[in-house]
C-alpha cells in the first residue's frame, strides 16, 4: 500500500481558483442586496412595510455567500478528526485569499452570528416558543415581526421584537437577538469586486498591448466574475 502523500498549499498549481470563487460569492451578495433595495425601497416620506417573502429569500442568500467567504478566509480552529496537514493546508490557503486583499477589512464578513442565523434558526425559533409558552416573553413587546420589513423600525414605540425582521433605511437585518448589519457585508463584497475587477482589467490592457489585433470586448464585459474553462496544463504538471 502506498504511503498517503501530504500535500501543501504551496503544491497547489491554479491558487487563482480561490479568488474566483470569492468573486462569485462578493458577486452574489452585490447583486442580491441590489435586488433587496429594489424590494424594500426607502420612501423619502413617511414609512413602509413589507411583507414580500423575497425579502428573507434575498437575506438568506447574501447570508449564506457571506458564510462561505468567511469559512475560506478563516480556517477557525482544527476539527475533530482533522489531520494536522489538512489543517495547515486550510490556514494556508486562508492566508493567501486575505494576503491576497491587505487593503480589506473583513470584520463585516467574520461575525459567527451569520452562520448561526442560518443554520440554528430553529432552534432560536423553538426557544423563542418555549419562553411564550412559559409567559416569560417580555410584556415590553406588544408584536413580533416575522419575514417583515421595515423601512424604519422606530415607527413604532416601543420597537416590534424582531424574530427575523429588516430595516431597509440602515440596511439591518434582526433575527431574535442578533443583529447583522448588510450594509457592511455588501461593502466587503464591493471592496472584492473592485480589487478584482481592476486586476482583471489591468491584465486584459496588458494583452491587448501584446496583441492589438485579439478579439476584443468592452471593459465592463471583460472585468466581471465569469464561468471558466480551465485547461489542465494550469491545473498540474502531470
Amino acid at each position: 500500500m502506498a504511503p498517503k502523500v501530504a500535500v501543501k498549499f504551496s503544491d497547489v498549481k491554479y491558487k487563482k481558483i480561490y479568488l474566483e470563487e470569492i468573486w462569485f460569492l462578493a458577486e452574489s451578495i452585490i447583486r442580491r442586496v441590489k435586488q433587496l433595495d429594489e424590494v424594500a425601497n426607502t420612501p423619502e416620506n413617511g414609512f413602509l412595510i413589507f411583507s414580500m417573502p423575497e425579502i428573507t429569500d434575498l437575506i438568506l442568500g447574501i447570508l449564506s455567500s457571506s458564510a462561505n467567504i468567511k469559512k475560506l478566509t478563516n480556517p477557525g480552529r482544527q476539527a475533530k478528526g482533522e489531520s494536522a496537514g489538512a489543517f495547515q493546508f486550510r490556514v494556508d490557503r486562508c492566508d493567501f485569499i486575505k494576503n491576497s486583499f491587505p487593503e480589506i477589512d473583513f470584520s463585516g464578513i467574520m461575525d459567527t452570528k451569520l452562520r448561526n442565523t442560518l443554520e440554528h434558526f430553529d432552534e432560536y425559533l423553538d426557544d423563542f416558543m418555549t419562553t411564550v409558552a412559559k409567559g416569560d416573553f417580555p410584556h415590553a413587546y406588544p408584536m413580533t415581526a416575522f419575514n417583515v420589513g421595515l423601512s424604519d423600525r422606530d415607527v413604532f414605540t416601543p420597537h416590534i421584537y424582531p424574530i427575523r425582521m429588516y430595516e431597509s433605511k440602515t440596511k439591518t437585518f434582526y433575527n431574535f437577538d442578533n443583529i447583522v448589519s448588510i450594509e457592511s457585508i455588501y461593502e466587503v463584497a464591493l471592496a472584492i469586486d473592485r480589487k478584482l475587477k481592476d486586476e482583471k482589467l489591468k491584465s486584459i490592457q496588458q494583452k491587448r498591448l501584446l496583441n492589438p489585433n485579439a478579439p476584443t470586448k468592452s471593459m465592463e464585459d471583460s472585468g466581471c466574475a465569469g464561468g471558466l474553462i480551465i485547461p489542465r496544463t494550469l491545473l498540474c504538471d502531470n
